[in-house]
């Protein structure tokens, strides 16, 4: 007899298993210019490439010995995809732009990071 709650699939069922190799990139953008227009515009740009992003919001860090908050943005993309659609160079031009506009804005942003890592997902799914 296997166990079943309402609705769900039998605990006993198959899962699929798949691997690829993707891109990990992670913005790390302060909070205090998070609700700026530049930022707004650099995040529809990032998430129009994407089919989804994980924010990490209010992680605590220190740049240059002044302890501040950040948002982090990571997305996962395959890698062949970032390849073929020539992600790395759409997504700097769109950092590009931010730094620009920020650097115009009161409070001078005068630097921005993003990093980019190789990675092997592993996504675990019931079968269709």
């Amino acid at each position: 007899m296997t166990r079943r709650s309402l609705g769900s699939p039998s605990v006993r069922e198959p899962l699929q298993h798949k691997r690829f190799p993707a891109i990990e990139l992670d913005f790390y953008i302060p909070a205090s210019i998070w609700r700026r227009r530049p930022t707004r515009l650099l995040l529809e740009t990032v998430y129009a490439l994407v089919h989804g992003a994980t924010i990490v919001g209010n992680a605590r860090g220190i740049w240059r010995g002044d302890v501040e908050s950040t948002n982090i943005v990571r997305i996962l993309v395959r890698r062949h995809e970032f390849q073929e659609r020539r992600m790395a160079r759409r997504l700097q031009l769109a950092v590009d732009q931010a730094m620009r506009s920020w650097a115009a804005t009161p409070g001078r942003q005068k630097v921005v990071v993003f990093t980019v890592r190789h990675v092997m997902v592993v996504q675990t799914s019931l079968p269709h």
